[in-house]
């Protein structure tokens, strides 16, 4: 029995012998692809960088993805060249039968077509059962981005939204509701607005990719939130289609942070598109603050990329144009508004104190109603961090005149089918003018609410409006409540809005405040604009302010960028 086993131990060991040439033999192509891939610096190539995410002329080089099932190295997220080897790595694991999902060939498709391009690999893709279904799911044989108007009820909308949309027909423009769309979202667990803000920010919240149906999306947006929105339409290849659905598959457990501006549902998607279409250069055309309008610009900026632009109304703007003629305002395309952040400077003079100033401003986002007005709402303020400091010549001095922290503004005209109410919210710190002040000129913080109806013009480029507005008001120099440092105030708060040619606007509007159990009865606070367009970003404006202790004018430029 020794001599037998010993005769099977010799047998055994002279096989593992003769397969051990086999097995290296196995290892040279995965070992001579690897050494293929360093000679080419691959791992340094805009295209590889891309599929991971990772942003070299940023401030850091790391990938924007957490460390996840995205990467298959253990430091792939800060190391692509770690992550490109494992990825040849586990391509040539062999494929376990019935387990082919979970292999590297199905998980990464869009990371395998382009190491296959480049090094010419040779490796057969097994069956995917479960990519095979998603992408039967999405059938994509078109590619468009859909921007949707603000919608100043939510804040996580304030800005609009720009979604994907898979269009089931190269050859049919116009989207079905059977189309899958693809959208970057933040993972909520919070409805109080200023913690949203806060989290948002600072990038709390885990982002998600979310699938629905274009029909779902029109019922959403269109039907229930009364928002328009613009299609535009990709002019991409059947290849590159294929490879946008194929990352997105890559893309499906990735962990990824939502930041309210930064990593955002505009720069996700651009990215998406970036690393599909190496021939594209998008991230280049935003800033570093991305807001959702800023996807279709710089889609637009592109030249060839947008083949069409197809406009999609709300119910509400249905009816209006089938029974009031109402056009299809072509200049509210988004990729044609002015930039979100603005710088302003300017001079004046001052009644009060007798004074010739020079002023800066730097607003944070969005819009004014006097701003350049192609490519925003027609009746409607969106304004975050407004800031302006002011520089006395005659009694050399520097001091912060305003900020506006946040202004939400929305006119919306009564008419045959329209009934909601205008408002306004405003959070703000400004320089106060009158006898309830005991210097005469107080620095208050304090934020206002008003409510109250608007009539306007078919084409609402003139509007009058009439509030009722509540404001309270803090300021260690107020002779306010009882003595005290607090202001409360409650009055007619109106105006008047008017686009009197497509690049001259202007609005006049007035405060009336009541001031109960204060020293101070009553007071006024009357201002007024006009602001002519020169270019996209370029305007020229006069503005005015009439207070209880004086007036004050002043001429401003304002650059958008």
């Amino acid at each position: 029995m020794i001599q037998s086993g010993g005769r099977l131990a010799l047998l055994a060991l002279g096989i593992t012998l003769l397969a051990l040439p086999k097995l290296a033999r196995a290892d040279e192509p995965l070992d001579s692809y690897v050494e293929l891939a360093r000679e080419m610096h691959l791992a340094e190539r805009m295209e590889w960088l891309r599929l991971l995410h990772v942003h070299p002329g940023a401030l850091s080089a790391k990938g924007d993805i957490q460390p996840s099932e995205f990467f298959l190295a253990k430091n792939g997220r800060d190391d692509p060249e770690d992550e490109l080897v494992a990825t040849l790595s586990a391509f040539f694991v062999p494929v376990v039968p019935k387990s082919q999902d979970a292999h590297a060939l199905c998980l990464f498709p869009a990371r395998f077509e382009w190491l296959k391009a480049e090094l010419g690999l040779a490796i057969p893709m097994p069956a995917c059962p479960e990519r095979a279904a998603f992408l039967k799911r999405i059938d994509a044989h078109a590619v468009s981005v859909v921007f949707t108007a603000n919608f100043l009820a939510d804040p996580a909308s304030m800005f609009g939204h720009t979604f994907m949309r898979f269009g089931k027909r190269s050859d049919e423009p116009p989207s079905s509701p059977d189309d899958v769309t693809l959208e970057f979202t933040a993972d909520v667990d919070t409805h109080n607005p200023f913690v949203y803000v806060v989290k948002g920010v600072v990038g709390l919240f885990r982002g998600k990719f979310h699938y629905q149906t274009f029909g779902e999306k029109m019922t959403e947006y269109s039907s229930s939130q009364d928002r328009e929105m613009w299609d535009y339409d990709l002019d991409l290849t059947p290849e590159e289609v294929r490879l946008v659905t194929f990352h997105l598959w890559e893309l499906r457990h990735a962990k990824v942070d939502y930041y309210y501006f930064t990593g955002n549902c505009a720069f996700r998607l651009l990215e998406i598109i970036e690393a599909a279409v190496p021939r594209v250069d998008l991230i280049e055309h935003v800033k570093t603050l991305v807001f959702p309008a800023d996807a279709v610009t710089a889609l637009s900026a592109e030249p060839g990329l947008v083949k069409g632009i197809r406009y999609v109304p709300s119910e509400r703007t249905k009816l209006k144009q089938r029974y009031e003629g109402l056009p299809i305002p072509a200049d509210k395309a988004p990729h044609l508004a002015h930039g979100p952040i603005r710088f302003d400077f300017g001079m004046g003079a001052d009644s009060q104190f007798g004074e010739t100033y020079a002023t800066l401003g730097l607003r944070l986002a969005l819009h004014d109603m006097i701003d350049p007005p192609n490519g925003e709402p027609e009746l409607a303020t969106v304004q975050f961090l407004d800031t302006r400091i002011r520089f006395s010549a005659t009694h050399p001095s520097l001091t912060l005149d305003e900020v506006t922290f946040a202004e939400i503004m929305s006119l919306n005209p009564l008419g045959r089918y329209e009934k909601l109410a205008s408002f306004r919210l405003r959070g703000f710190a400004e320089r106060v003018h009158d006898t309830g002040c005991t210097t005469g000129d107080c620095f208050a913080h304090g934020g206002d609410a008003a409510v109250g109806i608007t009539f306007a013009t078919r084409n609402e480029h003139y509007a009058v409006f009439a509030m009722a507005d509540a404001t309270f008001l803090f300021s260690p120099d107020f002779d306010g409540i009882g003595g005290s440092f607090v202001r409360v105030a409650v009055g007619p708060f109106a105006g008047v809005r008017a686009r009197i040619t497509p690049w001259l606007l202007g609005l006049a509007t007035i405060n009336v405040s009541y001031l109960p159990a204060q020293h101070l009865v009553g007071t006024f606070d009357a201002r007024s604009g006009i602001r002519a367009t020169l270019a996209k970003d370029v305007a020229l404006g006069v503005e005015g302010r009439a207070n209880p202790l004086g007036v004050d004018a002043r001429l401003e430029g304002y650059v958008y960028f």
